[in-house]
């Protein structure tokens, strides 16, 4: 089931799952839950502008995104908040993340690196305009 409640132990999960320390008041989130109710994916927004909104994910070892899944966060994002472009951050060295985030729609802002961007490794911006509609139809 996917959901788009706001739920404490929801982003606690992504949290834990990315090292990071978010704020339930400073982010929206779509979540994916099993059939016990516990978070097997969080997609999380932040850093919302009236133009451009980050994404970050964090799952469970193995799961796949389902197209559902993937609309509902794009939804969200262009339809929802109208935001005309979307942003995510990806490990340079994820080769398999960036070629998914390719197929989806995501394409490199800029040539380079971000310097250390997660710790000691190097990140890559990738962003999705709003123009790639059959996410959203």
């Amino acid at each position: 089931m996917i959901t788009g409640q706001q739920k404490e132990e929801y982003l606690a999960f992504f949290n834990r799952i990315l090292a990071l320390n978010m704020d339930i008041k400073d982010v929206k989130m779509i979540t994916e839950i099993d059939e016990k109710g516990k978070p097997i994916a969080v997609s999380v927004f932040s850093n919302c502008s009236r133009f451009n909104m980050e994404i970050s994910v964090a799952s469970v070892k193995g799961w796949t995104a389902s197209r559902r899944y993937i609309r509902e966060c794009v939804k969200y994002a262009f339809v929802t908040c109208g935001v005309l472009r979307l942003t995510i951050y990806v490990p340079e060295s994820n080769s398999k993340s960036l070629k998914f985030s390719n197929r989806l729609g995501f394409v490199r802002e800029f040539d380079g690196v971000l310097k250390n961007w997660f710790g000691r490794i190097n990140g890559v911006q990738l962003v999705m305009f709003k123009e790639n509609k059959w996410l959203t139809t």
